[in-house]
């Protein structure tokens, strides 16, 4: 998408979007065209409306399809036909779930109130669930109803409710599972079946609607149910469960007030979940916002509610299905400082079930007793005394039914008038021609009813044009105030959180057993800016006493570690994950200013790095938890009688050095499978990212990891880098870089080695190759944060007969890359640092010197550099086998695959290369023949997903990465052979 097609959303868009980018590294613009393209795509097939499909309806839909117009398309029209066929529209009219009470004490579930986000808390005890006392109290039909019928009161009521209260969008829900008592019981088939049918509903039709959702009391045999659970659930939903230590309200007090939170949850709000507690249940909050909430089959009841009558005559009973759920609850209402409310008639739900007219918010009493009616300001003559009030229907209730609606037909044109006295003169003209009394004269009951249905909507109508107009004038004078106070507050919590890394001086501290310190040395160690060259932060410079002191932390700290259940560090490292998608911001904005990462790209690696963290905990539970049985039999000449018991042990402590263009990503590669297999960790980030690497370990030390598990040193590695990697307490290192690996490996000795050095991954493009899937791969491999990736495409290797068309599909697209600040997502931002500027000029001039051909023009601003594309790159330019690590990329023409091999093959770097043709056995024959760890059939080099194995020949690295070859990597293999007194042989 190019910045010429930005579209403007054209429907209704209830709040301004956060401006943020999400996560899937979309900017606020980008998702507003991309909900505009599907607003489009809906409306040609005659699927959208505007008064009900507003932009975060859309944008739901399009994330729970990852963007993807065609899939996101197909659930929508799906979920509409749903709805029809179920007639989902009506369900809070059409059904009345009157076994309610006794349905939620066999399977307690409902909303309390509302967390810090203002999102309203969803509370379920699935330990409680009597899947008997269900089947003989209602149907599944009935169930499956009520269920939605919540989702549709939650997105249609409680939601919008939410939104105005917050003055944001409110869409998801913060929700609270118990699991206390969740037994092998809660397995059979009766209850996985429901909970998988209400599953699907929900996922199917009301997607992205969760939000974060915390478990409690999860109990050993919960992992079992978790698991057939798990793959019910797409993956962003499993991405927001958090699994809560045994004290878990201090967990629940991180997102909820005390207020908030109830009392039987550690905090101190009253309330069960058969009282629905929350704004939703205030009965002033409903009256306020009844109108805009409406649904049809309502009308009735809201007219009255309009008149301030009190019960509704029980002929309109039958007409309104849907019923509080506070039947029998009576609540004072919540306090607001919003202006005039104290002139809207409201209703207050009467212990006694029925409804009573209400006061205005100085007179609310906490008893429910009736006060007076407010006064509504100038009244047209005749109509303060015109005012329905309870007297007034409880008069008629003993009324024939033909005496009654006649009543009512007169109290309407009253109500007109009424209505005229307060509602503004130019919002009351606009419906003034269509607001006859709508009496029709001889007209049956039934006719006359509906007649008077549609009065009552159209009152309604005007009604919420009188507070649409006030709300309106609210909103624009607190919009941009209470967004920038939601902003505040999100920026103000993870400045909180990471408070504790910075020292007084301003320099970020270092870690170790459990504290953040500042360097006995007194020295620090700036860190450039690589856009602006200036010196953004500060980092302490460690000394070897303190080198040797996070070695002694990590060594005493590891066999308690080692000793930890895989279970209990699997859920410890899902609590680091989970930090770090709350407290991502400050990260993804440390790769921006420290490596000139764009925005977007910065976010995405962090988000990235919680993935990878949280599918390591759950791969650990499975590849660690397996061992071998062996027998002595297998062997020739040997009998059945010794025994080998085969585990797997940690190492012992981890030496982790990340590099600077995935500070993140490749130091939680490192450290999530080191932890995981029992080992303790010193992490040594580099010199450019090392900020983002101490906000990185803030949610490791917060997680609660035991002191002295997770260590972090800074300082120059001129310094101290030798001291760390020949420590004598280390027992593994791994390492991502360049040549330094090299260097570490020569003076490693007897220690386990993990090294990826770079690559000069090579494309090898085919004479029957797709070249504009070429070019595209070639054009997006090449450039990429500017080329500073190890499997960036490095070299291509094209045969001649077609080198021409790609070269110049190749050069289109370099034509239409960005160039500039990270901030602004350039595609090509600055390089890391001077010296890596330096070094690409120096290949740049050599090929200019040699001959090759230029592209494009050769630009330098301090460390930006203009993308380079150089044709007829010859193998004696430098370029032709030395790694840029830069937005430079030449073409070799070949003259044969064996040629293009050959080249590939000569270099002393193998991490990755690519093959483009179409013929799947020449791709299987390139692939076998080129000397490198992976190559890539029809795509761009690329690390991941993160659980692929990832390895280089020969200069490129030692040993394997991917999350499993990680955590194999990580431990070692112990033997416990049991000698028995005599064979023995297993019998069926």
């Amino acid at each position: 998408m190019t910045k010429a097609e930005v579209l403007k959303f054209a429907g209704a868009v209830p709040y301004p979007p956060e401006d943020r980018v999400d996560d899937w590294g979309l900017t606020v613009e980008q998702q507003e065209t991309h909900v505009e393209q599907f607003r489009r795509i809906l409306e040609s097939k005659n699927a959208w409306r505007r008064e009900d499909h507003d932009y975060y309806v859309l944008l739901r839909f399009l994330r729970a399809r990852n963007y993807e117009l065609d899939k996101a398309t197909k659930m929508w029209l799906d979920t509409l036909e749903w709805r029809r066929q179920y007639d989902v529209d009506a369900i809070l009219d059409a059904f009345a779930f009157h076994e309610r009470e006794q349905f939620l004490m066999a399977y307690p579930q409902g909303y309390h109130k509302t967390d810090k986000l203002g999102r309203p808390i969803y509370i379920q005890l699935l330990g409680k669930i009597d899947i008997g006392t269900l089947k003989a109290i209602t149907t599944e039909e009935r169930m499956i109803k009520f269920h939605i019928q919540e989702y549709e009161r939650c997105g249609r009521v409680i939601m919008p409710i939410c939104s105005r209260l917050a003055g944001r969008q409110i869409d998801q829900t913060f929700g609270i599972m118990d699991v206390k008592g969740v037994g092998m019981s809660h397995l059979s088939g009766e209850v996985k079946r429901l909970m998988t049918t209400l599953t699907k509903y929900d996922q199917d039709n009301y997607p992205e609607m969760l939000g974060r959702i915390c478990i409690i009391n999860a109990p050993m045999v919960f992992k079992a149910i978790w698991a057939l659970v798990k793959p019910l659930l797409n993956p962003r939903t499993l991405s927001k469960i958090q699994i809560c230590q045994t004290n878990y309200t201090k967990d629940l007090l991180e997102w909820v007030d005390a207020d908030n939170l109830p009392e039987w949850l550690g905090g101190s709000s009253k309330g069960t979940l058969l009282d629905d507690v929350g704004p939703w249940s205030d009965a002033e909050v409903l009256r306020r916002m009844e109108g805009s909430l409406a649904v049809a089959g309502k009308a009735l009841k809201r007219m009255a509610t309009l008149s301030g009558a009190g019960e509704m005559p029980s002929v309109l009973e039958e007409a309104d299905g849907y019923h509080s759920p506070r039947s029998e609850a009576s609540f004072v209402s919540i306090s607001s400082t919003q202006p005039g409310d104290s002139s809207i008639p409201l209703l207050q739900h009467a212990p006694s079930g029925g409804w009573q007219a209400g006061v205005g918010r100085s007179s609310l009493s906490a008893t429910g007793e009736e006060g007076g009616l407010p006064d509504l300001g100038d009244h047209p003559p005749g109509g303060a005394g015109s005012t329905l009030t309870i007297a007034a229907v409880n008069a008629h209730k003993q009324s024939s039914l033909l005496e009654r609606l006649a009543a009512l037909e007169g109290l309407y044109g009253q109500q007109m008038q009424r209505l005229k006295g307060y509602m503004p003169a130019n919002a009351y003209s606009r419906l003034e021609g269509r607001l006859a009394p709508p009496r029709v004269a001889g007209g049956g009951v039934l006719q006359r009813l509906e007649v008077l249905e549609q009065g009552a909507e159209l009152l309604l109508r005007a009604q919420e044009l009188s507070w649409q107009a006030e709300e309106e004038q609210r909103r624009r004078s607190r919009c941009c105030a209470g967004c920038a106070r939601h902003s505040s507050s999100a920026a103000m919590a993870s400045a909180d959180f990471y408070a504790c890394i910075k020292a007084g001086s301003g320099a970020y501290k270092w870690f170790c057993n459990g504290q953040w310190l500042e360097s006995s040395s007194g020295k620090t160690v700036p860190v450039t800016n690589p856009s602006t060259l200036q010196k953004d932060f500060a980092v302490q410079a460690c000394t070897q006493d303190e080198v040797n002191a996070v070695f002694a932390a990590a060594k005493a700290a590891q066999l308690g570690w080692a000793k930890t259940p895989l279970w209990k560090r699997a859920e410890y490292l899902h609590k680091v994950a989970a930090l770090m998608r709350e407290h991502a911001g400050p990260m993804a904005d440390c790769l921006v200013r420290e490596i000139a990462k764009p925005a977007k790209d910065a976010a995405t690696e962090v988000l990235r790095s919680a993935d990878l963290i949280d599918y390591t905990a759950e791969e650990g539970l499975r590849a660690l938890g397996e061992g071998q049985l062996l027998s002595s039999d297998s062997f020739p000449g040997q009998a059945r009688n010794k025994l080998c018991l085969v585990s797997k042990v940690p190492l012992g402590v981890v030496l982790a050095i990340p590099p600077f263009n995935y500070p993140v990503n490749l130091a939680v590669s490192k450290l999530a499978p080191a932890l995981m297999a029992g080992n303790a960790v010193v992490l040594k980030p580099p010199s450019q990212g090392v900020v983002a690497g101490v906000h990185m370990m803030a949610c490791f030390a917060a997680a609660g990891l035991p002191d002295g598990v997770v260590n972090l040193v800074t300082g120059k590695g001129s310094e101290i880098g030798d001291f760390l990697t020949t420590h004598p307490a280390v027992n593994c290192i791994s390492f991502t870089g360049g040549d330094t690996g090299i260097a570490i490996s020569k003076k490693a000795g007897m220690v386990p080695l993990q090294m990826e050095l770079g690559g000069k991954d090579a494309c090898i493009v085919c004479a029957d190759a797709d070249l504009d899937l070429a070019a595209s791969a070639i054009v997006k491999g090449g450039f990429s944060y500017s080329g500073q990736r190890c499997t960036a495409v490095k070299v291509v290797l094209v045969m001649d007969s077609v080198a021409d068309a790609l070269v110049a599909k190749v050069a289109a697209g370099v034509a239409k890359l960005t160039v500039g600040r990270p901030e602004d997502n350039a595609d090509i931002t600055p390089v890391v640092s001077e010296s890596s500027a330096n070094f690409i000029q120096g290949l740049v001039e050599d090929a200019r010197a040699k001959g090759a051909s230029f592209l494009t023009q050769w630009r330098r601003e301090g460390n930006l550099l203009s993308p380079v594309l150089l044709d007829r790159v010859t193998p004696d330019m430098r370029i032709a086998w030395e790694e840029p690590f830069g937005p430079v990329l030449p073409i070799m023409r070949v003259s044969s695959v064996d040629e293009a091999v050959s080249h590939c093959n000569a270099s002393n770097l193998g991490l990755q290369g690519c093959v483009f043709t179409r013929d799947i056995n020449a791709a299987m024959r390139i692939s076998d023949a080129m000397q490198t760890g992976t190559v890539q059939v029809n795509a761009a080099p690329a690390r991941g997903p993160d659980h692929f194995p990832f390895q280089g020949f020969r200069d490129s690295g030692i040993g394997s990465q991917g999350i499993k070859n990680s955590l194999m990597l990580m431990c070692k293999t112990k033997s416990t052979v049991i000698n028995l007194d005599k064979e023995s042989y297993t019998l069926g």
